[in-house]
């Protein structure tokens, strides 16, 4: 296999069974030669060009969680290298997202405790209002979902944000009240990079998540009417998804099993790929040298046919209450896993379990006869996954 003039996602040979090229790749040669590699499924790494670098992917399960938790060994490297010179870099700054070390411990720190309170449904449903306006609107007109969800997710999180100190949930309060609660003291700027980063994880990406659960519940319509009938088993009259609690949301486990499968099927960052080795590392029967740059391909866990059946179809039963709760083996990670995992995990699924619940009862949708999704969801990096070109015709129900 030639591995000139690789492009993303290129794999430059699989397998660690590469033996006399696996040095030359995992320390970034610039002139790649050829090689005699063969793809290999069920292969412990993958060697790969992706994003003008060579990386050694992890795909043994045992390794994936020294991957997450070893910090000792696997430095995470901050995107801060790949955002120098992009108009990103001053957005993000040095926020949760964009740093490590102390500065990231300390973001953390100070963040964790707005996450770890019950985030009130009732500002997701008012937002979701609004959409219902626009949607009413359009009525039977396909729209561009991933546009009113980004705007619906911001409102959101921007109450988040702000909503009442007394909650005890308000980001900003947090932060700038952290030298009364830590004796940490955070810059203005420190503070602006923080909520930037918060507003981007948290309606950004929150949104595209949504965007591929109504593409894929519009393809699979057995699936959307499972997941409404639920929905209507669960309700006695509208106002019942006005409050929503862990209670009623436990009565919904179909529609939540149907998200984590949405999450698997396309997950939001589909690779990780910014762990440097700080020494040699023993992997298998191989020695990864010292400042090797290390990867998860997520999209790779998420579709391997020894984890999941079938992995690309869309079975949201894989996630039924037959299935391990607890997952040892880390295959099922759209939000990461270890010390590094999306701070926002609760609070962006309760979002999305929300907003679909709200969406099942009110409205049916489906795909127009020209969509490109038919055969299954087209998406772009932008910088995160995003679906491309994705209208939606929806039908208000009559309740």
């Amino acid at each position: 296999m030639h591995a000139a003039n690789p492009t993303r996602h290129d794999v430059a040979g699989t397998a660690l069974e590469a033996g006399a090229v696996y040095h030359r790749y995992v320390t970034h040669d610039p002139t790649p030669q050829t090689a005699h590699l063969t793809v290999n499924p069920s292969s412990t790494a993958r060697q790969v060009f992706y994003s003008g670098k060579w990386l050694v992917y992890i795909r043994d399960p045992n390794y994936r969680r020294q991957y997450f938790c070893q910090r000792d060994l696997f430095d995470r490297q901050l995107p801060n290298s790949a955002l120098n010179g992009s108009p990103l870099r001053g957005f993000f700054g040095d926020g949760v997202l964009s740093s490590h070390g102390e500065a990231w411990r300390r973001q953390r720190r100070l963040l964790a405790p707005s996450f770890r309170r019950t985030f009130p449904a009732e500002a997701t449903v008012r937002c979701s209002r609004r959409l219902f306006d626009v949607l009413d609107h359009h009525a039977s007109v396909p729209v561009d979902v991933l546009h009113y969800l980004k705007n619906l997710l911001a409102d959101a999180v921007a109450v988040k944000a702000t909503q009442s100190v007394d909650s005890g949930s308000n980001i900003i309060a947090s932060l700038v009240g952290s030298p009364r609660t830590t004796g940490e003291h955070l810059s203005p700027k420190e503070i602006r990079d923080a909520v930037n980063n918060i507003l981007f994880a948290g309606h950004d990406t929150t949104a595209n998540a949504l965007a591929f659960l109504l593409c894929h519940t519009a393809i699979h319509q057995s699936v959307q009417t499972q997941a409404r009938d639920e929905v209507l088993a669960a309700t006695r009259t509208a106002e019942d998804w006005d409050q929503f609690d862990e209670a009623r949301l436990a009565e919904l486990p179909y529609g939540y099993s149907v998200i984590k499968e949405s999450l698997r099927h396309e997950p939001i960052l589909s690779v990780l790929s910014n762990r440097r080795l700080l020494r040699d590392y023993s992997f298998g029967p191989y020695t990864i040298p010292a400042g090797s740059k290390m990867g998860l391909h997520i999209y790779d866990v998420h579709h391997n046919p020894a984890h999941y059946d079938d992995p690309l179809a869309f079975r949201p039963e894989r996630f039924g209450k037959d299935r391990p709760s607890s997952d040892s083996q880390l295959t099922w990670i759209p939000f990461a896993a270890g010390p590094h995992q999306c701070i926002g995990i609760h609070f962006a699924l309760r979002k999305v379990r929300v907003v679909f619940a709200l969406l099942l009862y009110h409205y049916e949708w489906e795909l127009p006869h020209d969509s490109i999704h038919f055969q299954g969801l087209k998406t772009v990096l932008s910088p995160v996954a995003s679906a491309r070109d994705l209208r939606v015709r929806f039908r208000r129900r009559d309740v």
